[in-house]
């Protein structure tokens, strides 16, 4: 009888410490304060199961990379023919492309893997390559990234490309050829082109004009799809200024390709 007395004590003490009503409560907390030594008891060994697991990812990590690194080396210089080619049909014949890279420490590991991808230029027969932020011209510049986004454009499922200005620096025959390289990619995708030469505003199939108009003190952006007699009107003033000579039409004309004369 004594020793139930002194078990019911225990118990009711236990209850008190932990403000539990229950034996039931008791019970759960005790299975619970089980796990908990349990997981510290065996801390050591999950601790080293991680070390084991974290180290052999590492090393998949380190395979993959050099796998990636040895698939960039195949593959650069099939690029550089490719862009040196492109860049030849936009006016730079002369042009050198290389792509360099440059492994880096096995700590460094990337998503893009252990490489340090540098491209060099130059447009100058004669002159080393040097990297393009420090060498290319504004002009050049435009030329390169079309020439690379074409690239991209030939090997990827793009259903669309857009480009933004990319006749910066450029103007006469060079824009042309231009023009001509970006109308090749409509061959397989969708150009969007936003430009302000006229060269290459006459490639395209479809010509909207993007235009501001103040209303009620407001200032609205619109967008016009344009009209051939419009278009017209548009690439003259884009040759020529707001006041549109006849000499402006006539070459508008021309690089539409509506001159009764060249049909």
């Amino acid at each position: 009888m004594l020793i139930i007395q002194d078990r019911l004590t225990v118990i009711y003490k236990l209850q008190q410490k932990n403000q539990i009503d229950s034996i039931e409560g008791l019970i759960k907390l005790r299975d619970e304060l089980d796990e908990k030594i349990n997981a510290v008891s065996t801390n050591d060994e999950n601790l080293l199961k991680l070390k084991a697991e974290t180290e052999r990812l590492h090393q998949q990590a380190i395979n993959l990379a050099a796998k990636l690194s040895e698939s960039r080396q195949t593959a650069i210089p099939l690029i550089e023919k490719e862009i040196e080619a492109s860049l030849a049909e936009v006016g730079m014949p002369q042009s050198i492309f290389k792509i360099e890279l440059q492994s880096l420490p096995e700590a460094e590991l990337r998503n893009s893997g252990r490489d340090e991808v540098q491209f060099l230029f130059t447009a100058n027969l004669g002159q080393e390559p040097q990297s393009v932020s420090k060498v290319a011209s504004g002009g050049e510049l435009s030329r390169l990234m079309l020439s690379i986004k074409s690239l991209i454009a030939k090997t990827s499922a793009l259903p669309t490309i857009i480009f933004d200005e990319i006749d910066t620096g450029i103007s006469g025959e060079v824009a042309i050829k231009v023009g001509e390289l970006m109308k090749k990619l409509t061959e397989n995708l969708q150009v969007i082109a936003i430009t302000h030469l006229p060269q290459i505003a006459s490639q395209g199939t479809s010509h909207f004009k993007v235009f501001k108009e103040e209303k009620t003190n407001h200032t609205q952006t619109n967008i016009q799809l344009l009209k051939p007699e419009e278009r017209i009107q548009e690439i003259a003033q884009m040759l020529g200024g707001k006041h549109i000579s006849d000499t402006a039409t006539l070459h508008a004309k021309e690089l539409l390709n509506l001159n009764q004369n060249r049909n």
